[in-house]
């Protein structure tokens, strides 16, 4: 409030940036014209009933944009003329990657959890859903996409290098091949298998939850997190073990380790949903950005990341 008053006393405002706050309030960013410095943010509501004094110093046309935030309840189309940094992206990226990698390692084996047979990589598969569902909602389908890219190139490289590992010979000093091939030897079937399922279920999460993000107004994320994991999870699931397991487990076992690991995926998803929300909200206000993919091209076949008006 202090730095406000100061700006009060300065002749024009540029209008700068706008977002949505976790209350829902449109949130006014504007600078001061000449003054790298001269900062703030008040609620487009405040300024246009409580804080004329403020609104008076805006130019027309930024005057009628911030009347028009106040007097609707549309949601906010984020302009972006350039490509943003983000302070959480970048750590959120790599623990997307570094868990899909974790998946693919610890799939290789099958565990039993209260008498129930699962995949190894039951968990952390769920939570790469829960990430990509918060980067989407955050961040955009464009930045979903990119990050969905990288995993895939994360796990062609260690596909590569563990398949060199295997089939390089091994030193005399090393007595565990044979063990070693054992363990490891199925994992370059199981990346493969992720993969394929992983291009089709993840990019069919992202593509859902953005256009549902868009046709709820950006509200009800229970429901687009219900409705985009259920379609995607029972496409990735599906595919992923019987690519994996084909021909090394009778395919009635296949369908039921099949039928188990979806209904706990699901699950774990949807009672994520809390958390989800919670971490979406924090990120939002952190960022000062909730974008809307009103405008996007919806190919997995881009890299672009930039939101143009």
């Amino acid at each position: 409030m202090q730095e406000t008053n100061k700006l009060v006393n300065h002749q024009i405002y540029k209008f700068h940036d706008f977002y949505r706050n976790g209350n829902g309030n449109y949130i006014v960013v504007a600078k001061e014209e000449g003054n790298s410095r001269g900062v703030f943010k008040l609620p487009a509501t405040e300024l246009v009933t409580s804080r004329k004094d403020l609104l008076s110093k805006f130019l027309l046309e930024d005057k009628i944009n911030i009347i028009g935030l106040a007097a609707t309840e549309k949601p906010p189309i984020i302009s972006i003329k350039r490509a943003n940094h983000f302070r959480f992206f970048p750590i959120l990226a790599m623990i997307f990657g570094c868990t899909l990698v974790a998946t693919n390692i610890a799939s290789s084996k099958l565990i039993e959890v209260f008498g129930i047979t699962l995949s190894g990589g039951t968990g952390s598969y769920e939570l790469t859903y829960c990430l990509g569902g918060v980067i989407t909602e955050v961040y955009g389908f464009k930045r979903a996409r990119q990050l969905i890219w990288g995993a895939i190139a994360c796990n062609l490289i260690v596909l590569i290098f563990i398949s060199l590992s295997i089939y390089l010979p091994a030193s005399p000093l090393w007595p565990h091949q044979d063990e070693y091939a054992f363990v490891l030897g199925s994992v370059p079937r199981i990346i493969g298998a992720s993969l394929i399922s992983y291009f089709c279920g993840e990019f069919l999460n992202s593509y859902l939850f953005a256009k549902l993000k868009i046709i709820h107004k950006g509200k009800k994320l229970w429901l687009r997190i219900i409705l985009s994991s259920f379609i995607a999870m029972t496409v990735d699931n599906f595919m992923f073990l019987t690519l994996s397991y084909w021909g090394t487990i009778p395919f009635s076992h296949i369908l039921g380790l099949s039928n188990k690991s979806y209904l706990i995926s699901l699950l774990f998803e949807w009672l994520s949903i809390p958390v989800v929300a919670k971490i979406s909200k924090k990120l939002k206000s952190a960022e000062n950005v909730d974008i809307f993919d009103i405008n996007t091209k919806f190919t997995p076949f881009s890299l672009d990341v930039n939101y143009t008006e």
